[in-house]
């Protein structure tokens, strides 16, 4: 592939980019929408005390769940030692966390580096 065509391509990733943007902020304002219809949906199973509803072409049914979260982290993590009981926790790094390190030459035991590809895009010079 030559420039001329390399930059055809960047022009049809900038428009693509523009138009997934653009779907990303309707699917915000439709999320909004939906998450405004649900919490009112279940004030008002709460409130009349349901546990299903229907209209002409949908049924809900409202349930409580129980979410567990951490009230006192330092008891958490004694248990956790204690029991060998990892699998509590997510395995995953805080990037910004892991990153802000770097930048003070911190080197963090058993964290390495790993290179991923990305672009950033901009209008082309005139």
């Amino acid at each position: 592939m030559d420039l001329a065509e390399l930059g055809t391509v960047v022009d049809q990733y900038h428009y693509a980019r523009a138009e997934r943007l653009a779907a990303d902020k309707e699917a915000a304002k439709l999320k909004t929408t939906e998450e405004a219809l649900k919490q009112q949906i279940i004030t008002e199973c709460k409130s009349n005390g349901l546990t299903a509803v229907g209209g002409d072409i949908a049924l809900v049914k409202y349930t409580v769940k129980d979410k567990p979260i951490a009230t006192d982290w330092p008891d958490v993590h004694q248990y956790m030692r204690e029991h060998d009981a990892m699998d509590l926790m997510q395995k995953r790094l805080h990037e910004g966390a892991c990153k802000l390190r770097w930048e003070d030459n911190i080197v963090i035991p058993g964290v390495g580096h790993l290179e991923v590809d990305a672009l950033s895009i901009g209008a082309a010079p005139k």
